[in-house]
């Protein structure tokens, strides 16, 4: 009987390398497969977004604020932890996002009903409930949503309230030398003041502030004015809702606030402005120009879509003005939802013109240094 012939060293080692490549190829296929589809599933997010902030508009007659009051925890019980201790459960204020505005129209009527109902706290004040998060919030006011989570966004760390969308925040009110309140001189010579409430105008974005904290010296922050659908001059198509970030922080935490920060020892007492508020899941436009034209700082790289690191840079309270703009882990790009519920990837090599044209609904009643740019499809 013939013995069969074993495999040689070699033999073996160029079956062991054909499996390798063959596995690579393999690889390379499935990730090719994915990065699609995750962009896919990302626009889809976004377009929900966009759709329930138009479902809010036609039923409230305006877009709800980047900063809200959903209402006062008066303390003493949670009735949705019995077992939670009497010390974490202290009155404070219910200020959220434009997320949390939103929740009754992306599935989530419960979790809005955490916010909204007075009886249940948003956050423990313990710091060691296993219900908490870092911050102090409770799970069940800031669950994990789907809604809120780009498949392709690796970046996203939180134990709670994971986050990848940011909104049209509008105009960033500092100079280009960091004031907060300066004068510019526009393109007919007139002078125009700008500062915080100047910059949420009806021209300058979409969602503003609509809660009235005090600010460090105890004086109420302003709030922006009604912005409703028939204030998209430059058509719904063309103005910006939504986008991504690989630095946006949790879906409803009002800037860097943590439960101290909310805590109030009355109910008619008022706490300060959550600081960095509109930067958190918001992007906005500086006013910067590649020209330079009507006293404009030079556009910042940081500035522009996925300008920086952003795939390793986190967002803290020095930087979050700065990377308020969108970014992604996609390629080359990233997602935008419209006033009119439709999805765009916009490169990331547009002009600053061109991002600024998307972010405001009348451009040339703006404060844009370009005031009579008109935005051409083929810029896109």
């Amino acid at each position: 009987m013939q013995m069969r012939r074993a495999f040689t060293l070699l033999e073996l080692c160029v079956v062991i390398l054909i499996a390798v490549i063959l596995f690579a190829l393999l690889s390379i296929s499935l990730s090719d497969t994915r990065g699609p589809s995750r962009r896919t599933q990302c626009s889809h997010n976004l377009r929900n977004l966009s759709l329930a902030a138009i479902q809010y508009e036609n039923t409230h007659r305006q877009f709800p604020g980047y900063l809200m009051n959903f209402g006062t925890f008066p303390g003493s019980v949670d009735p949705s932890n019995p077992d939670a201790s009497p010390k974490s459960l202290q009155p404070h204020r219910k200020i959220g996002t434009v997320s949390v505005a939103l929740l009754p129209w992306l599935d989530a009527q419960p979790t809005y009903e955490h916010w909204t109902e007075d009886r249940y706290p948003i956050v423990y004040f313990d710091g060691v409930s296993q219900t908490a998060s870092k911050n102090g919030f409770v799970e069940l006011a800031a669950p994990n949503l789907a809604i809120f989570q780009c498949p392709q966004d690796s970046n996203i760390h939180w134990k709670v309230g994971r986050n990848s969308y940011i909104s049209n925040n509008g105009m960033h009110h500092q100079s280009p030398s960091g004031l907060d309140s300066w004068t510019l001189t526009r393109s007919d010579g007139t002078a125009t003041e700008v500062n915080f409430a100047r910059s949420m105008e009806i021209a300058n974005g979409v969602f503003n502030n609509q809660f009235a904290g005090l600010d460090p010296d105890g004086v109420p922050m302003p709030i922006g004015p009604q912005i409703g659908m028939e204030d998209f001059k430059d058509g719904q198509g063309n103005t910006v809702l939504f986008s991504e970030s690989l630095q946006a922080l949790p879906w409803q935490q009002a800037g860097f606030v943590d439960a101290e920060a909310l805590r109030v020892d009355e109910t008619a007492a008022e706490i300060r402005y959550p600081r960095k508020a509109r930067f958190g899941q918001g992007m906005v436009w500086h006013y910067e120009d590649s020209d330079q034209i009507n006293g404009a700082g030079t556009v910042s790289p940081v500035h522009r879509i996925n300008g920086g690191s952003p795939l390793s840079t986190k967002m803290t309270p020095l930087n979050a003005a700065d990377i308020a703009r969108p970014s992604s882990a996609h390629t080359d790009g990233v997602n935008m939802s419209m006033g009119d519920g439709s999805t765009r990837f916009i490169t990331e090599t547009i002009d600053y013109r061109v991002y600024q044209a998307l972010m405001t609904p009348r451009g040339k009643s703006s404060l844009v240094p370009k005031e009579d740019y008109v935005l051409d499809a083929d810029a896109l």
